[in-house]
């Protein structure tokens, strides 16, 4: 499943790391646990819209794709595998934009419909990496 994402995200350039439970693993393992059923990735919310056509004409709901808030998730229905695909803005929604003291963050809307924002330093620059094999 996770070849699958990442060779979608490759072709789409869409920047993403893992999160949650997949970075626990990765930190812990080096890769997926066998029994974990999902895998966690954030992408900027500039990416999200590389998503959208992908949602009608090649993965209706009945395929494997759906879009929920604040999350998309994408399913390998046969497997039950899926991707919990959750954007992040680079600034904070309520920061105003026209402000010159601009505080680089990224700000990710949470399951509980909070802004949680953490300094931009904690994940950028990125690099590359292996996990479970992939690359």
């Amino acid at each position: 499943m996770f070849h699958v994402w990442t060779h979608f995200a490759d072709i789409h350039h869409i920047q993403y790391w893992t999160v949650y439970g997949t970075l626990v693993c990765y930190v812990q393992r080096r890769g997926l646990l066998p029994h974990d059923l999902d895998i966690g990735v954030l992408i900027l919310v500039q990416n999200t819209e590389n998503l959208i056509p992908f949602s009608d004409a090649y993965f209706s709901s009945s395929q494997g794709i759906n879009f929920v808030a604040p999350n998309a998730r994408f399913i390998h229905r046969e497997l039950h595998l899926h991707i919990d695909i959750w954007p992040i803005y680079d600034y904070h929604p309520n920061q105003l934009r026209s402000t010159t003291k601009i505080i680089k963050t990224l700000t990710e809307y949470s399951r509980s419909y909070e802004w949680i924002p953490s300094p931009i330093e904690w994940t950028f620059p990125s690099k590359k990496c292996v996990f479970s094999g992939i690359k």
